[in-house]
C-alpha cells in the first residue's frame, strides 16, 4: 500500500475531527463552506441516511469518474457499485451510530477498479440529536506519486482553507510551539501571529491557564490527542468559550507537531449552564416540597403509632386508626415513589451495604403490611431460610415492600399472597406469588416500564403511578440481582422473582439478631422544629419507655445534650439556627462514639444522604417512618 502524505492526511484529520462540530455547516451548506471546499478542490461529500449522496465536491467527482451533479441525489451503491458499497458498509454504519470514523481500505470502485483510500466521516446531527447523515473526506492513496504531488499542493490549500475557515486553527511544531495559526485566530485575539507565537498560552483565561497549559504538555509528552474546554480572550476584551481539538502530525513515522482546531461554543455553553441551573432550581423545589409534604406525614404517622398503642374499645376507633394508617402507608409509598423515580432511573444511587438476611427483611417488611392485607381478609403466607446479601438495608425493603404491597393491593379480597426466601446456586431468591387479577401476556415485556399499568381500569383501593415496579428493578440491578414476572394471565394471579448474590452468614449474626428482640429503653433527644411532630414523637418514644428530651434547635439541642448524655439523637436537617448537619458534627465532637445520630428528616435526596454521613450521623431515616422501622433503627447494635 501507498501512504499519502502525511502533512494532507494529518492536518485534514485535524480539520475532519472539527467536523464533529461543524458538518452540520457543510450540510447546510452555512458559512459558504462549500464553496470554500469546491475552491480548493478537496474530495468531500455529504451523505444522508438513507444511503444516498446529498452533495459531494467537485473533487470526489473526479474520484468517482463523473460530475459531481450528476452524483447528487443517486444512491451510493449505484455510483461506487455493489462490491464496494458492501466493503463499506460497516464504516457507514459506524458513523451512522454517531462514531467518527478514519480508515484505509482497498475498494473495488464500479468505475476505477481497485483503489487505495484514506477515509474520514464525520457524522451529522438532526433536530433531535440523533445522526441523519455524514460528511466524507475520501483521499485517493493509490500512487505514490499522485499523493506527493498533492502533499506539495495541499499545504499551500489547506492554508488558504484555514484562513477562510471561521474556525480557530493552529499548526505546531515537535517542540508544541506555534509555526502557524490562521485568520481567524489572529482576528479574533486581536494579536499579531508572531505574537501568538511566542505567546500562545496569553489569550487563555487565568482560571483556565494553568490547567490548560499542563494538559497540553501533558498530551505532548504522550504524543497524544488534545481536547479541552477553555475561555479565550477576544480582541475586546470578552471572554468566550472554546473546545480545542488538537491532534498529533507524523511524517514516516516521525512526530513532528500538532494540527488543531478552536469552536466558539459560547452559546451551547451558555444553553447548557442554564439548562443546569433550571435542573438544580428544579431538584431544589422538590427536594423542598417532598420536606413539606413529609414532615405532616410524619406527625400524623405519629400519632396513628400513639393510638395503637393505646387499648381502644370501640370498635370504630380502632377501624378507623388501621384506615388512617393503611392509608397514610400508601401516601407515604406514593410520596417516596414520585421523589426517587428520577435519580433511581438515572442510577445517581449511592447504596449503603451492609452484610443482611433476606428472609429478616421481608419478615420485618411484611409485618408493617399485615393491616392492609388483614382488612381486606387476604392471607399472606411466608417460607424463609437464611440467605444473606450484602444490601443497603433501606433500599431491600423498599424491593419487598413493593412487590408485596402490589400483591395485596391487586389480589381480591379472600386471596392468598406466598413468600418465599431460598438459597440456591449461589443466589438469594425472593418469590412472591399472589392469586390476584394477574397480568395480560401481552403487556408482560413492558410491565417494568416508567408510568406503565397492566390495568389502568382497576379499581382497587389504589392503581398507583406506574413507578412502583420500574424502581424495583432499578434498585435490584443495582444490588446486582434481576428480577422477572410470570403469570397466566388476567384472572390468574402472578408471581415476581428476584435474585441476588448470594454471601456467607457473617459471625456473630444470629446473636445480633437475638439482641434486636429486646425492648427499647433508651435516653433519647429529639431535635426538631416542627412542633407537631417533635410532640407527637416524644409522645410515642415515651410509650416505648424511652426517657425523651425535645429542642426546637441546635444550641438548646447542646445544652440539653450536656446536661443528659443521650443515648441517641434523632435530628432534623432543617433547623433554625444551626442545620442539623452542624448539630450532629459537634454532638459527634462531643460525645464521640458514645452517642448514635440519627437523621430523621423530609429530605430524601442521595446528596442528603452522603452530606449526613460526612457529617457524622450513623442513620438516614426519611418521614413519615412506620412506628415499627424507627424503634427497629433505635435499637443497640
Amino acid at each position: 500500500m501507498v501512504s499519502a502524505p502525511s502533512f494532507l492526511i494529518n492536518a485534514v484529520r485535524a480539520f475532519s475531527r472539527g467536523l464533529v462540530f461543524a458538518a452540520e455547516g457543510f450540510r447546510d451548506d452555512r458559512d459558504g463552506l462549500r464553496d470554500i471546499v469546491n475552491a480548493m478542490e478537496l474530495p468531500m461529500s455529504v451523505c444522508g441516511r438513507d444511503w444516498s449522496y446529498r452533495w459531494v465536491s467537485k473533487g470526489i467527482g473526479r474520484l468517482l469518474g463523473r460530475r459531481a451533479e450528476d452524483v447528487i441525489g443517486r444512491p451510493i451503491v449505484e455510483v461506487i457499485g455493489k462490491e464496494a458499497f458492501e466493503s463499506l458498509k460497516p464504516y457507514f454504519e459506524r458513523v451512522l451510530a454517531g462514531e467518527y470514523v478514519e480508515y484505509e481500505e482497498q475498494v473495488f470502485y464500479k468505475a476505477l477498479g481497485w483503489r487505495w483510500i484514506h477515509a474520514m466521516y464525520a457524522p451529522t446531527f438532526g433536530p433531535d440529536r440523533t445522526p441523519d447523515g455524514w460528511v466524507a473526506l475520501i483521499l485517493d492513496i493509490d500512487e505514490q506519486r499522485k499523493a506527493q504531488e498533492i502533499a506539495i499542493e495541499s499545504e499551500d490549500r489547506f492554508r488558504k482553507l484555514a484562513d477562510n475557515a471561521p474556525i480557530a486553527m493552529w499548526i505546531t511544531g515537535a517542540d508544541g510551539r506555534s509555526t502557524f495559526v490562521n485568520a481567524y485566530y489572529v482576528a479574533y485575539t486581536g494579536l499579531s501571529e508572531p505574537e501568538i507565537r511566542e505567546h500562545w498560552d496569553a489569550s487563555i483565561h487565568p482560571e483556565e491557564r494553568e490547567t490548560f497549559v499542563a494538559a497540553y504538555l501533558q498530551a505532548l509528552q504522550r504524543r497524544a490527542e488534545l481536547h479541552e474546554v477553555v475561555r479565550l480572550r477576544r480582541h475586546d476584551g470578552v471572554y468566550r468559550w472554546f473546545e480545542v481539538i488538537g491532534v498529533p502530525r507524523y511524517e514516516a513515522a516521525r512526530f513532528v507537531g500538532y494540527t488543531g482546531c478552536g469552536f466558539d461554543i459560547t452559546d451551547r455553553k451558555i444553553a447548557e449552564d442554564a439548562a443546569r441551573e433550571e435542573n438544580r432550581q428544579k431538584d431544589q423545589f422538590i427536594a423542598v416540597l417532598g420536606h413539606e409534604l413529609r414532615n405532616p406525614m410524619g406527625a400524623i404517622s405519629n400519632a396513628v403509632g400513639i393510638l395503637e398503642r393505646v387499648e381502644m374499645r370501640n370498635d370504630d376507633a380502632r377501624r378507623a386508626i388501621k384506615v388512617t394508617r393503611r392509608q397514610l402507608d400508601n401516601l407515604a409509598r406514593l410520596t417516596d415513589d414520585v421523589f426517587a423515580v428520577g435519580s433511581l432511573i438515572a442510577g445517581n444511587v449511592t447504596l449503603a451495604r451492609q452484610p443482611l438476611d433476606l428472609g429478616a427483611v421481608v419478615r420485618f417488611t411484611i409485618q408493617m403490611l399485615q393491616t392492609s392485607a388483614a382488612s381486606r381478609s387476604i392471607a399472606i403466607g411466608i417460607t424463609t431460610q437464611p440467605a444473606w446479601v450484602y444490601a443497603d438495608p433501606v433500599r431491600l425493603e423498599q424491593i419487598v415492600r413493593n412487590l408485596v404491597g402490589n400483591a395485596v393491593k391487586f389480589t381480591p379480597e379472600q386471596g392468598r399472597i406466598d413468600v418465599r426466601v431460598s438459597a440456591t446456586d449461589a443466589r438469594a431468591v425472593l418469590t412472591v406469588s399472589d392469586s390476584g387479577i394477574g397480568i395480560p401476556k401481552e403487556f408482560l415485556p413492558r410491565l417494568f416500564q416508567p408510568f406503565a399499568q397492566a390495568h389502568p381500569e382497576f379499581s382497587g383501593e389504589s392503581r398507583g403511578l406506574g413507578l412502583g415496579l420500574a424502581l424495583t428493578r432499578r434498585l435490584v440491578e443495582l444490588h446486582g440481582g434481576k428480577i422477572s414476572v410470570e403469570s397466566g394471565g388476567p384472572g390468574h394471579g402472578s408471581t415476581f422473582v428476584v435474585s441476588l448474590p448470594l454471601m456467607s452468614q457473617p459471625l456473630g449474626a444470629a446473636a445480633g439478631q437475638a439482641a434486636n428482640e429486646t425492648k427499647v429503653n433508651l435516653q433519647i433527644l429529639v431535635i426538631e422544629d416542627n412542633e407537631d411532630y417533635r410532640e407527637s414523637l416524644r409522645d410515642l418514644l415515651s410509650i416505648e419507655g424511652c426517657i425523651v428530651e425535645t429542642a426546637s434547635d441546635g444550641p438548646e439541642a447542646m445544652e440539653l445534650a450536656l446536661a443528659h448524655s443521650p443515648d441517641v439523637a434523632l435530628i432534623d436537617l432543617a433547623l433554625p439556627t444551626w442545620d442539623g448537619y452542624e448539630v450532629a458534627r459537634r454532638l459527634r465532637e462531643k460525645f464521640d462514639s458514645a452517642i448514635r445520630i440519627l437523621a430523621l428528616t423530609g429530605f430524601s435526596r442521595e446528596g442528603d444522604k452522603t452530606a449526613a454521613r460526612a457529617a457524622g450521623f450513623d442513620d438516614f431515616l426519611v418521614k413519615p417512618v412506620a412506628p415499627s422501622r424507627l424503634l427497629e433503627a433505635l435499637r443497640p447494635r
